[in-house]
């Protein structure tokens, strides 16, 4: 070897810059479920029953304020509880509904709204019988009104409008 012999320096080519590695993007966030839109959807129904739910609680809550808290026709009586829960289960399904939101199989599905609804009547009847008697006429009385309603008068009165509208 020779004393003088060097290797001819070479500067030190820069690293070519590094990108980072190629991360994947994030994936969108999943949509959440149209509340408006699915407000807009309900039926017609819901909406009125959701709403006089509603009137409901907040009648509970202020006789309740107003009157002592529980213990004044508290939970420890049908009516109230029945009406108080029935309300509830009302608003709680309807919201449910309203996020999209299923955790029910779809025939009680369409059976628990108005079920939840009937909740109230039945404490209040429960509460109201002393005897056979008056559980027969009330529940009589309510039956009746209930086939009346929902038979009769929807199939007549379309005919009973038509009969007093103005003939041309």
């Amino acid at each position: 070897m020779t004393e003088h012999q060097t290797d001819p320096e070479t500067p030190p080519t820069p690293a070519a810059p590094q990108e980072p590695a190629a991360t994947p993007a994030p994936a969108p966030a999943a949509p959440g479920p149209d509340i408006a839109g699915n407000i807009k959807r309900l039926p017609l129904a819901e909406k009125l029953v959701v709403c006089i739910a509603l009137l409901v609680e907040l009648g509970w809550v202020i006789t309740w304020s107003q009157s002592g808290g529980w213990e004044y026709q508290g939970l420890s009586q049908w009516f109230p509880m029945l009406s108080f829960f029935g309300a509830l289960a009302v608003v709680a399904l309807v919201v449910l509904k309203v996020l999209g939101i299923k955790f029910l199989p779809p025939n009680v599905e369409k059976l628990a709204i108005p079920v939840a609804s009937l909740l109230p009547v039945l404490g209040f009847v429960i509460q109201s019988v002393i005897s056979v008697s008056i559980f027969l006429t009330m529940v009589g009385s309510l039956a009746m009104a209930y086939v009346s309603a929902t038979t009769y008068w929807r199939k007549h009165m379309p005919v009973l409008s038509e009969d007093q509208a103005p003939k041309r």
